[in-house]
């Protein structure tokens, strides 16, 4: 009995702090410690691996703190690649203008399977509601 109650709380505060390091990401990508090519590859490998639901709930964490930010940066870079015709365009997935609608499209998707834990989804509908900063 008391060791359920031991691996319970292990792999809770290791949760935890997969949490506090993708916020701690987060906020040295908003003071550009971090790059921008690193957070969107970081976005993309949690999106490919979001069967996990600790996967989904560290993209939650990370969109919910850098998501203005990481959207301006990708309008930013889309605009200056038209601009520049002629000129090779940046990596792939920054050419993408709707990069941003394709990622909380597939959140949108995610919180509303059933088969994820209830924290889960609910931290799914909070960041997408939290990130409504579309420029549509």
């Amino acid at each position: 009995m008391t060791m359920g109650i031991i691996s319970y709380i292990i792999r809770a505060d290791a949760r935890l702090r997969s949490l506090g390091n993708f916020r701690f990401i987060g906020e040295l990508y908003k003071v550009d410690r971090f790059p921008l090519k690193i957070i969107v590859e970081v976005v993309n490998t949690l999106l490919v691996n979001s069967s996990d639901a600790e996967n989904l709930e560290c993209l939650c964490i990370l969109l919910t703190t850098i998501g203005q930010k990481l959207e301006n940066q990708i309008i930013a870079i889309v605009e200056q690649a038209s601009s520049k015709k002629g000129r090779a365009p940046p990596d792939r997935f920054l050419t993408d203008p709707k990069f941003m609608t394709t990622i909380f499209n597939k959140v949108k998707d995610f919180s509303n399977n059933e088969s994820l834990p209830p924290r889960v989804r609910f931290a799914l509908l909070v960041s997408d509601e939290s990130t409504l900063f579309f420029n549509n």
